[in-house]
């Protein structure tokens, strides 16, 4: 059942890396692959709050970096973007190069010595994997003491989370694109265990994140001002350090 959820997610994701790069997303026009580049830049100087200086001279890794992802954007030394459908990628959209080293790889083997990466990236990826605890693990044998680790991830509440999972297991309907559902809570104790703390944003103020209601439903508005949780999802941004 896993192997079969997680290549209906790739599936999806092709269809998406479509819309986007051949459509509006969200009211983002992107039918060119350099204003979505642009966008990466605006997240990284903006949202993480980055001087693209800090990449200078260093070793960059970007897990499920899609067609072109943070390693097309920035300059440093050496940097490198991995993505199980990075084939594909390269048939469709012809990621350049000399923009960086791409490669076809699953998050839960990733084809790098231990201790390489100065900073790895890992933007949206973590609830698309087969195994988020392996991803998690060997982001952080790849990277060096110190390093660190430039993350996102939309999070739920506790109630939407548990219900998720349950249809899921139950096999009453798919979120097509995201076989993991997590609590910030969560995915914040998940990073700790395996060696990670946050150096920039927090579990209750994230990194420039949104926080948003997935319906405008006045019952679910009530719902979210009486319940001591967060109802919806929430855009988690958060810089982590390798201890």
């Amino acid at each position: 059942m896993v192997a079969d959820r997680w290549l209906q997610a790739q599936r999806a994701e092709k269809d998406f890396w479509h819309e986007v790069l051949t459509k509006s997303y969200h009211g983002i026009d992107v039918i060119r692959s350099e204003r979505l580049k642009s966008f990466y830049l605006w997240e990284l100087v903006i949202e993480y709050g980055f001087d693209l200086a800090y990449f200078d001279g260093k070793t960059v890794v970007e897990v499920g970096c899609g067609p072109y992802g943070f390693v097309s954007v920035i300059k440093t030394k050496i940097k490198v973007g991995l993505d199980p459908l990075m084939d594909y990628f390269k048939r469709e959209y012809r990621p350049s190069t000399k923009e960086a080293s791409y490669m076809k790889s699953m998050g839960e083997s990733l084809p790098l010595s231990d201790m390489c990466a100065d900073i790895v990236f890992c933007r949206n990826v973590l609830n698309h994997v087969s195994d988020p605890t392996k991803v998690v693990k060997e982001m952080n044998r790849i990277l060096k003491p110190a390093g660190s680790l430039v993350f996102q991830m939309d999070t739920y509440d506790f109630f939407t989370t548990y219900m998720k999972k349950r249809r899921e297991m139950k096999r009453l309907t798919y979120d097509v694109h995201h076989p993991h559902s997590f609590t910030t809570k969560g995915i914040l104790k998940l990073m700790k265990s395996y060696g990670f703390e946050i150096i920039r944003g927090t579990e209750k103020y994230p990194l420039k994140s949104r926080q948003y209601i997935e319906s405008e439903n006045p019952l679910k508005k009530i719902i979210k001002m009486t319940l001591p949780f967060q109802i919806g999802t929430r855009d988690v941004k958060i810089v982590f350090e390798k201890k």
